[in-house]
């Protein structure tokens, strides 16, 4: 997208995604594992591929709990699409953190404003100079 290779006037006819709600089963994303890993949490990470690709496997359908403590979902259910939209936490598996607005790259701000990151904290839009 910030390079210009997307288009509103894609209809993702030819195959071309025009949006990420796709999923891996349309070949938008996947997974990269790192050769480092053992032979066997390999073939264990291409099983839980496969079964995410195939629908047989949701990822967000387990008791999941966020960095800061908080229960985000008991695991009785997935998320749905609104849920899984506004995500701005990370889980508490993952070592990092999202980035705060004022430390981006001015191109990248208007792209995390629309996705609503942190969207309580975010400053307000000023209008343009005329």
């Amino acid at each position: 997208m910030l390079d210009g290779g997307w288009t509103r006037d894609k209809s993702g006819t030819d195959g071309t995604a025009v949006n990420y709600w796709w999923g891996m089963n349309s070949g938008v994303m996947d997974v990269l594992l790192s050769r480092e890993l053992p032979h066997d949490v390999r073939h264990l990470a291409n099983i839980l591929r496969s079964g995410i690709i195939a629908g047989s496997i949701d990822p967000f359908a387990c008791y999941i709990t966020a960095q800061n403590g908080t229960v985000m979902n008991e695991g009785r259910t997935g998320f749905t699409p609104e849920q899984i939209l506004h995500m701005d936490w990370l889980c508490d598996a993952v070592e990092g953190h999202l980035p705060e607005f004022d430390e981006l790259i001015d191109c990248a701000r208007p792209m995390y404003r629309m996705q609503g990151i942190h969207r309580d904290r975010l400053p307000a839009e000023k209008e343009a100079d005329l």
